[in-house]
This record gives structure tokens, sequence and C-alpha cells, in this order.
């Protein structure tokens, strides 16, 4: 019962965090397969990006509380 309240309160970071990373270890299995795309941003860093607002938007959200 503990661990659900706490996770309760921090699912937003953890799926920012997953979208981070997915962006990384897509980057880093293309680069290792040599596969690596042409124009990364558009591959990669959109996730990089989804990650980063999903997290700043929870944190932004906070603050008008």
């Amino acid at each position: 019962m503990e661990i659900e309240k706490w996770l309760d309160g921090k699912k937003t970071y953890i799926g920012g965090a997953g979208a981070i990373l997915i962006g990384i270890g897509k980057a880093l299995y293309d680069w290792y397969m040599g596969t690596f795309a042409t124009d990364p941003w558009t591959e990669y860093g959109s996730w990089l990006i989804a990650g980063w607002t999903i997290i700043g938007g929870k944190s932004a959200l906070k603050k008008l509380e």
C-alpha cells in the first residue's frame, strides 16, 4: 500500500523519464546496429523533448497550485 501511494504522485515523472530513456535507448541501439538516423533530432530528439516537456509541465502545474 505504501508503494502504491508513493508511485501515485510520481507517475508523470516516471513517464517523462521513460520517454527520455526511449530516445536514448533507440539512439544507442541504432548506433550499435549501424543504422543511426540521418536526422537524429527528428528520430531521437522528439522522445527527449517529449520527456522533458512532460516533466517540466508537471513542475509548472505544481507551482500554479
